[in-house]
């Protein structure tokens, strides 16, 4: 191996080393305690390799929680000879108490965990059977390298499904209590990696996890009882039985920081599930994350946007009135991070919500770049159905102001509003409103809207507006939404140059009648349709 230890420090580059990585792996490994001194030396080279390569594993909770990992460029086919060896050497029991095997054992479960950062090989670390083997050492000799493998394993779902299965949950949570007086970072961030379903965190949370629990605020507690309680009223139901702990977790989110970050989350997510907790601390809660939401933040963006998120679903939903500054600074956050789809669809969501209340409306109705992220939804993310939906009824909540009204009315809104008529129909009736209410509001925008409809039809043949409105009055007719029905009707009507004589459209007009005559409320039917050229389309009521 002396050769390979002197091309390992001549190597200048990274190509070098990989090269030299790929030779290594090529030498056959084969357990026996005759050469188990040899293979160490041979295993510990292949990890000095990976470190000189910075694929040493690194523990960063944001990243592990939110899927930041490192692609691995490697020889992929030649890593289960080293799994293969770990499971040869934990089956060896004559060698379990002395030094090779440790050393041999710290090695090879390091290299796990660089190598469980890549999916194939994640996966492989079950189909090769040494999961299993891992799993079972767990239990007899539960080190600080085995518990980093695992929390790299975990990361894979599969892995998760597979644990679960060996009741590995039984063997961790017992861990957890045998290690009271002991760091338990990472055994907190396995069981964060297994709480992906609801069902995997109560069969953990059942096992007695919480029982005789010791509250502290370290991060990776944090981030495991976030993910524990993850939408489980009954974990949350339990947690909250220590109430005082969480009432300082408010209080400690003043700086920006990975704690305070998943701190965030715990507590909406605690407010959700518990309406006690949320009554209680409800104003202390909304006073801290707006001051949260004020602060400048030099952070990595990604966790940047996970707290964003976070303050937007719990300040969305909040009974508060939020100030004039905190609406433009949603706004203006928006606008910062238009790259992040779920970030935008978030923050217009929250505003969605936000513009019931009047005191919003007014702010939101004279900030320019509000108009500016309307317009930017639409190019940028229009095959993103909730968030276009999100945009609609924002811009529903904004119409009746008059200055609203006027940017609505503007060519370039109106055209997207026609395109996304077209390519979503299941968003054709929220469209069909806009449209509605800016006549009810504006009545001058008729002839702009003509214009623009004639534009599109013009250049699209596909296009045409008028089957657009009749294929959207069929769905609301089977589904008897009768103001969706109206608002159809009412606008198809002011556009009468535009109405094909078609049996179509006779039929949905006829079944409108019948549907409203049965509801009694005949007279509002006939006020509907008197727009219409009925006598022109042959019918008569």
């Amino acid at each position: 191996m002396n050769i390979y230890q002197q091309r390992r420090i001549q190597a200048r580059d990274p190509q070098q080393l990989k090269q030299l990585l790929d030779d290594v792996l090529k030498i056959p490994l084969f357990f026996s305690q005759s050469n188990i001194d040899a293979n160490l030396i041979q295993i510990q080279l292949i990890l000095d390799i990976c470190i000189d390569l910075q694929m040493q594993p690194n523990i960063v909770v944001w990243k592990i929680m939110l899927g930041e990992f490192q692609n691995l460029q490697i020889d992929k086919s030649k890593i289960t000879q080293l799994y293969n060896y770990y499971i040869s050497l934990t089956e060896c029991s004559q060698i379990f108490k002395t030094q090779i095997f440790k050393d041999s054992n710290r090695v090879l479960l390091l290299l796990i965990a660089i190598f469980c950062n890549d999916r194939d090989l994640s996966d492989e670390l079950r189909h090769s059977k040494c999961l299993r083997s891992m799993q079972r050492m767990f239990r007899l000799d539960c080190t600080e390298e085995l518990q980093l493998a695992m929390v790299q394993a975990t990361k894979n779902h599969k892995n998760c499904d597979y644990l679960i299965i060996k009741k590995f949950q039984d063997t961790i949570v017992n861990q957890y209590r045998l290690r009271k007086q002991e760091s338990n970072d990472l055994l907190n961030l396995i069981i964060a990696n297994m709480c992906y379903t609801t069902d995997h965190r109560l069969l953990i949370w059942c096992q007695g996890l919480l029982m005789g629990f010791r509250y502290q605020y370290q991060l990776t507690q944090i981030v495991m009882l976030w993910r524990l309680s993850y939408d489980s009223q009954e974990i949350s139901e339990e947690l909250l039985k220590n109430q005082e702990y969480f009432a300082q977790m408010i209080i400690r989110c003043k700086e920006f920081s990975e704690e305070t970050a998943f701190s965030v989350s715990l507590i909406r997510k605690l407010c959700e599930n518990n309406k006690n907790f949320k009554d209680q601390y409800g104003q202390q809660i909304f006073q801290v994350f707006k001051q949260l939401l004020s602060k400048g933040m030099q952070r990595p963006q990604q966790l940047i946007q996970f707290i964003y998120k976070e303050l937007f679903s719990y300040i969305g939903l909040a009974t508060q009135f939020p100030s004039q500054d905190i609406v433009q600074r949603i706004i203006q956050i928006i606008h910062e991070n238009t790259d992040d789809c779920k970030l935008v669809t978030t923050g217009v969501g929250c505003l969605t919500n936000l513009t019931n209340q009047q005191s919003v409306l007014d702010v939101i109705n004279q900030d320019k770049q509000f108009y500016q992220l309307i317009l930017l939804t639409f190019d940028k993310y229009y095959d993103k159905t909730q968030l276009i939906e999100y945009t609609l009824k924002l811009i529903i909540n904004t119409l009746p102001n008059k200055t609203a009204s006027m940017q609505y009315i503007q060519p370039r809104i109106l055209l997207k509003l026609l395109f996304t008529l077209q390519v979503s129909e299941g968003l054709s009736t929220l469209v069909i409103r806009i449209f509605k209410s800016l006549y009810m509001v504006n009545n001058p925008y008729i002839d702009i809207l003509s214009q623009c409809i004639n534009e599109v039809q013009s250049r699209n043949q596909e296009f045409n507006f008028f089957n657009l409105i009749c294929t959207n009055l069929e769905q609301n007719i089977s589904s008897q939404n009768i103001d969706s029905i109206s608002d159809g009707l009412s606008l198809i009507a002011l556009f009468p140059k535009l109405i094909q004589n078609t049996p179509k459209f006779q039929n949905i007009i006829k079944q409108y009648v019948d549907i409203m005559r049965q509801k009694g409320d005949l007279k509002r039917a006939l006020q509907v349709i008197s727009g219409l050229p009925i006598e022109d389309l042959g019918l008569q009521f």
